[in-house]
């Protein structure tokens, strides 16, 4: 009698199933997300410098920045948590949000210097310091909202790769949300402390665009490996009930 299908590592209907998931493979996504979180906090520090002098004073800088990123982020994670619900590949679909970050993060700067002297024809000549902020914040924050919305829409997709249902789902999110801010912590030291220093802000703000970039290309490839697993983590196997006629001790 030959093996059912199940057995021999194929699905029923004849295709080969998808290889399981290593237990290498949760510690990669990690890395790549903690990369992320480094190259969101670069760009912060980039954003805050650029506008610094856009508006001649760092509280309005800071400011735009901030409310930017948790605009953006709330709202990329209430997007992408509905659409990642129905994704096939979570890994594909962040790998395309990473490449969107990287490309979008490429041209902010080219905007920002674009839309900035736009401010005064819109408030007049002679409006006050606050009113010509008031609009320049007004015509930057959109730009920075798109990588920022992209941003938060990658922790709600790498979520879905915990698999539905899984007794330790909170812990495996807090697991993401962990190595993300230590990325973010890394980052943000790196770019005071090295990048800004030796690279300056455009080459600062390419390596972290590459950084998004081969942060994508290398979930894509897993994606493409794993062949759209769900879920990346080991399910503990629930232990079978004895047979019916079996003694209890």
């Amino acid at each position: 009698m030959s093996e059912p299908a199940a057995a021999r590592g194929a699905s029923p209907c004849g295709a080969p199933a998808p290889p399981a998931p290593s237990r290498a493979t949760p510690a990669v996504v990690l890395a790549l997300f903690a990369i992320s979180g480094a190259t969101g906090l670069v760009y912060e520090v980039l954003w805050t410098r650029a506008l610094g002098l856009v508006f001649g004073h760092t509280v309005f800088a800071v400011t735009t920045v901030l409310a930017a990123f948790m605009l953006g982020l709330s709202l990329g994670s209430a997007l992408m948590g509905r659409l990642a619900r129905g994704a096939g590949d979570p890994l594909r679909l962040y790998a395309a949000l990473e490449a969107g970050i990287g490309l979008t993060a490429l041209v902010v700067p080219v905007l920002i210097s674009t839309v900035a002297p736009l401010a005064p024809a819109l408030v007049g000549a002679d409006a006050s310091p606050l009113a010509l902020s008031g609009a320049q914040f007004g015509l930057i924050l959109p730009i920075l909202l798109v990588p920022t919305a992209l941003m938060g829409g990658t922790l709600p997709v790498l979520v879905r790769l915990t698999g539905e249902g899984t007794e330790r789902l909170g812990v495996r999110a807090a697991t993401l949300y962990a190595a993300n801010t230590f990325g973010a912590v890394a980052g943000v030291a790196a770019a005071g402390f090295l990048l800004l220093p030796a690279l300056g802000n455009r080459g600062t703000g390419h390596l972290a665009a590459g950084a998004n970039l081969a942060v994508g290309a290398a979930a894509w490839i897993l994606g493409w490996r794993m062949g759209g697993v769900p879920s990346l983590w080991h399910r503990r196997a629930s232990p079978s009930p004895p047979p019916a006629g079996a003694a209890r001790p």
